[in-house]
């Protein structure tokens, strides 16, 4: 437990660092699909312009029961945010992800791993877009692709 507070707190650290510098927040909910054990979804997530081009999110999943398994993830991506049209973004993203699976028999594994992927931003309004993105989550056992669809509010 001490571990995944000190990773929550590292991450919203760096997200009011980034802050401090730049004007660029923005909050998102999604739908998450895991393939690991067919899990639906749902996520928050918030990011921080550090530059122009970089962003730190912070980002919290909890993957509904299916197989016997509930699962929650704690992620800390980094974005570098390439424009491809006037209101079209795409982003490769690197982070960090603890994982937590629990089971109807009282198990549970934590694990620690690497988030890798890219992600596709279209601009609904100056304040308001959607997000597309998909990642390969690279945990000792339990691997698996995760993809998101959802909304993103910037403030």
């Amino acid at each position: 437990m001490k571990k995944i507070i000190l990773a929550a707190a590292i991450c919203l650290m760096a997200v009011l660092g980034a802050q401090a510098k730049s004007s660029n927040l923005a909050f998102g909910i999604g739908f998450n699909y895991g393939t690991k054990f067919d899990q639906a979804g749902i996520g928050a997530k918030l990011q921080a312009g550090i530059t122009r081009n970089f962003r730190i999110e912070p980002e919290f999943i909890y993957f509904f029961k299916n197989k016997g398994v509930e699962t929650f993830d704690i992620n800390c991506n980094f974005h570098y945010v390439v424009r491809l049209a006037p209101k079209v973004d795409f982003y490769p993203l690197a982070g960090l992800s603890y994982s937590n699976w629990s089971d109807d028999f009282d198990h549970s594994e934590n694990r620690f791993g690497v988030n890798l992927g890219a992600g596709l931003e279209v601009r609904l309004a100056n304040n308001v877009g959607f997000f597309l993105e998909e990642r390969g989550q690279l945990v000792s056992d339990f691997s698996q692709s995760v993809a998101s669809l959802g909304l993103k509010f910037r403030f």
